[in-house]
Protein backbone atom coordinates (compact mmCIF):
# COMPACT_ATOMS: atom_id res chain seq x y z
CA UNK A 1 0.00 0.00 0.00
CA UNK A 2 1.34 3.52 -0.45
CA UNK A 3 -1.47 4.84 1.11
CA UNK A 4 -3.84 4.45 4.35
CA UNK A 5 -6.94 5.19 1.81
CA UNK A 6 -5.96 2.28 0.17
CA UNK A 7 -7.16 -0.41 2.78
CA UNK A 8 -10.37 -0.48 5.22
CA UNK A 9 -10.50 -2.56 8.14
CA UNK A 10 -7.74 -4.20 10.07
CA UNK A 11 -5.11 -1.88 11.40
CA UNK A 12 -4.79 0.55 8.07
CA UNK A 13 -2.96 3.26 10.32
CA UNK A 14 0.20 5.26 8.75
CA UNK A 15 2.91 2.71 8.76
CA UNK A 16 6.73 3.19 8.36
CA UNK A 17 6.88 0.47 5.92
CA UNK A 18 4.14 2.21 3.59
CA UNK A 19 6.47 6.03 3.93
CA UNK A 20 9.63 3.63 2.86
CA UNK A 21 7.53 1.96 -0.21
CA UNK A 22 6.76 4.71 -1.25
CA UNK A 23 10.10 6.50 -0.95
CA UNK A 24 11.46 3.38 -2.73
CA UNK A 25 9.17 4.11 -5.52
CA UNK A 26 10.67 7.19 -5.86
CA UNK A 27 14.11 6.39 -5.68
CA UNK A 28 13.88 3.59 -8.64
CA UNK A 29 12.06 6.81 -10.66
CA UNK A 30 8.86 4.16 -11.36
CA UNK A 31 5.63 5.15 -10.75
CA UNK A 32 1.99 3.80 -10.14
CA UNK A 33 0.18 3.44 -13.05
CA UNK A 34 -3.31 4.31 -13.35
CA UNK A 35 -6.13 1.98 -13.99
CA UNK A 36 -10.43 1.49 -13.70
CA UNK A 37 -11.88 -1.17 -11.89
CA UNK A 38 -11.74 -2.44 -8.48
CA UNK A 39 -10.36 -0.43 -5.97
CA UNK A 40 -9.08 -3.13 -3.48
CA UNK A 41 -7.35 -5.87 -5.73
CA UNK A 42 -7.38 -8.46 -2.21
CA UNK A 43 -9.65 -9.16 0.47
CA UNK A 44 -9.61 -11.49 3.43
CA UNK A 45 -11.99 -12.28 6.43
CA UNK A 46 -8.95 -13.12 9.36
CA UNK A 47 -11.01 -13.32 12.78
CA UNK A 48 -14.44 -12.89 10.93
CA UNK A 49 -13.52 -9.16 10.43
CA UNK A 50 -13.32 -7.76 6.55
CA UNK A 51 -10.29 -6.35 5.16
CA UNK A 52 -9.98 -5.29 2.09
CA UNK A 53 -6.18 -3.82 0.73
CA UNK A 54 -5.09 -2.82 -2.99
CA UNK A 55 -2.08 -4.46 -2.88
CA UNK A 56 -1.21 -5.66 -6.40
CA UNK A 57 -0.44 -2.74 -8.71
CA UNK A 58 1.24 -2.30 -12.03
CA UNK A 59 4.62 0.19 -11.89
CA UNK A 60 5.54 1.59 -15.07
CA UNK A 61 8.78 3.74 -15.70
CA UNK A 62 8.57 6.53 -18.32
CA UNK A 63 11.47 7.61 -19.89
CA UNK A 64 11.50 10.97 -21.78
CA UNK A 65 14.12 11.54 -24.69
CA UNK A 66 15.19 15.13 -25.80
CA UNK A 67 15.89 13.13 -29.24
CA UNK A 68 13.31 11.22 -29.69
CA UNK A 69 9.85 12.05 -31.72
CA UNK A 70 8.18 9.24 -29.63
CA UNK A 71 5.95 9.75 -26.55
CA UNK A 72 4.62 7.56 -24.29
CA UNK A 73 2.13 4.91 -25.13
CA UNK A 74 -1.49 4.18 -23.30
CA UNK A 75 -2.19 1.05 -23.23
CA UNK A 76 -6.10 0.06 -22.99
CA UNK A 77 -7.40 -3.19 -22.27
CA UNK A 78 -11.08 -3.98 -22.32
CA UNK A 79 -13.66 -5.96 -24.82
CA UNK A 80 -14.95 -8.67 -24.46
CA UNK A 81 -15.10 -12.26 -25.36
CA UNK A 82 -17.07 -13.63 -28.37
CA UNK A 83 -18.10 -17.20 -28.10
CA UNK A 84 -19.74 -19.12 -31.26
CA UNK A 85 -22.56 -20.99 -30.89
CA UNK A 86 -21.55 -24.25 -32.11
CA UNK A 87 -24.35 -26.63 -33.12
CA UNK A 88 -23.12 -29.74 -31.88
CA UNK A 89 -22.80 -31.18 -29.02
CA UNK A 90 -19.60 -30.67 -26.64
CA UNK A 91 -19.30 -31.24 -23.03
CA UNK A 92 -18.21 -28.58 -20.68
CA UNK A 93 -15.95 -29.95 -18.55
CA UNK A 94 -16.73 -26.76 -15.91
CA UNK A 95 -19.90 -29.19 -15.06
CA UNK A 96 -17.68 -31.84 -13.87
CA UNK A 97 -16.79 -29.44 -10.91
CA UNK A 98 -20.43 -28.62 -10.03
CA UNK A 99 -21.94 -29.78 -7.03
CA UNK A 100 -24.81 -31.52 -8.48
CA UNK A 101 -22.89 -32.83 -11.43
CA UNK A 102 -23.36 -37.12 -10.25
CA UNK A 103 -26.93 -36.19 -10.01
CA UNK A 104 -27.12 -35.25 -13.52
CA UNK A 105 -25.59 -37.91 -14.74
CA UNK A 106 -27.92 -40.11 -12.62
CA UNK A 107 -30.93 -38.65 -13.89
CA UNK A 108 -29.82 -39.11 -17.17
CA UNK A 109 -28.06 -42.88 -17.04
CA UNK A 110 -31.07 -44.38 -15.29
CA UNK A 111 -32.83 -44.75 -18.69
CA UNK A 112 -33.09 -48.57 -19.32
CA UNK A 113 -33.85 -49.59 -23.48
CA UNK A 114 -33.21 -52.71 -25.22
CA UNK A 115 -30.10 -53.99 -27.89
CA UNK A 116 -26.64 -54.43 -27.05
CA UNK A 117 -24.39 -53.28 -24.46
CA UNK A 118 -22.77 -50.59 -26.93
CA UNK A 119 -26.32 -49.30 -28.44
CA UNK A 120 -28.07 -49.00 -24.64
CA UNK A 121 -24.47 -46.85 -23.36
CA UNK A 122 -24.94 -44.73 -26.81
CA UNK A 123 -28.61 -44.24 -25.79
CA UNK A 124 -27.72 -43.28 -22.42
CA UNK A 125 -25.28 -40.59 -23.14
CA UNK A 126 -27.67 -39.19 -25.73
CA UNK A 127 -30.07 -38.96 -22.77
CA UNK A 128 -27.24 -36.82 -21.13
CA UNK A 129 -27.47 -34.26 -23.57
CA UNK A 130 -30.68 -32.45 -23.03
CA UNK A 131 -29.88 -32.71 -19.46
CA UNK A 132 -26.36 -30.87 -19.80
CA UNK A 133 -27.63 -28.44 -22.61
CA UNK A 134 -29.97 -26.75 -20.04
CA UNK A 135 -27.76 -26.39 -17.36
CA UNK A 136 -25.27 -24.60 -19.37
CA UNK A 137 -28.87 -22.63 -20.96
CA UNK A 138 -29.40 -22.14 -17.33
CA UNK A 139 -26.32 -20.86 -16.53
CA UNK A 140 -25.95 -17.76 -19.00
CA UNK A 141 -23.43 -16.14 -20.09
CA UNK A 142 -20.40 -16.79 -17.43
CA UNK A 143 -18.56 -13.99 -19.17
CA UNK A 144 -21.02 -11.84 -18.93
CA UNK A 145 -21.90 -12.84 -15.34
CA UNK A 146 -18.11 -12.42 -14.35
CA UNK A 147 -18.16 -8.94 -15.28
CA UNK A 148 -21.19 -8.18 -13.64
CA UNK A 149 -20.07 -9.87 -10.33
CA UNK A 150 -17.44 -7.77 -10.58
CA UNK A 151 -18.96 -4.39 -11.34
CA UNK A 152 -20.81 -4.89 -8.26
CA UNK A 153 -18.05 -5.90 -6.29
CA UNK A 154 -16.43 -2.53 -7.40
CA UNK A 155 -19.47 -0.42 -6.22
CA UNK A 156 -19.92 -2.26 -2.78
CA UNK A 157 -15.95 -1.61 -2.35
CA UNK A 158 -16.59 2.13 -2.93
CA UNK A 159 -19.87 1.94 -0.79
CA UNK A 160 -17.39 0.43 1.87
CA UNK A 161 -14.50 2.93 1.24
CA UNK A 162 -17.63 5.45 2.35
CA UNK A 163 -18.67 3.68 5.07
CA UNK A 164 -15.94 1.49 6.39
CA UNK A 165 -17.83 0.52 9.43
CA UNK A 166 -21.40 -0.56 7.87
CA UNK A 167 -21.28 -4.35 9.17
CA UNK A 168 -23.86 -5.45 6.53
CA UNK A 169 -21.53 -3.90 3.38
CA UNK A 170 -18.65 -5.82 4.49
CA UNK A 171 -21.14 -8.86 4.87
CA UNK A 172 -22.35 -8.09 1.07
CA UNK A 173 -18.91 -7.54 -0.30
CA UNK A 174 -17.64 -10.96 1.09
CA UNK A 175 -20.31 -12.50 -0.16
CA UNK A 176 -19.90 -10.58 -3.54
CA UNK A 177 -15.95 -11.88 -2.94
CA UNK A 178 -16.85 -15.51 -2.89
CA UNK A 179 -19.44 -15.63 -5.75
CA UNK A 180 -16.88 -13.28 -7.94
CA UNK A 181 -14.57 -16.09 -7.23
CA UNK A 182 -16.53 -19.08 -8.25
CA UNK A 183 -17.28 -17.45 -11.37
CA UNK A 184 -14.72 -17.02 -12.63
CA UNK A 185 -12.96 -20.28 -11.71
CA UNK A 186 -15.57 -22.05 -13.35
CA UNK A 187 -15.74 -19.30 -16.70
CA UNK A 188 -11.50 -19.81 -16.84
CA UNK A 189 -12.61 -23.63 -17.09
CA UNK A 190 -14.88 -23.06 -19.76
CA UNK A 191 -12.31 -21.10 -21.15
CA UNK A 192 -9.53 -23.57 -20.71
CA UNK A 193 -11.34 -26.01 -23.15
CA UNK A 194 -12.13 -23.35 -25.92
Amino acid sequence: MISVKEGVGGSVGNSPAISEFCEYLSRIEVMDFHYSGMRFTWSGSPHGVGVIRKLDRILARFLASKSSDHSPTILEFGGSVVLKKKSSFKFQNYLAYRTNFVDLVRQGWTRNGGGVMMYRVVQKLKHLKPIFRNVVKASGNLCAKVKDLQLSQENIQFDLYCDPFNDSLKAEEIRLTRDYKEASLEEERMLRQK
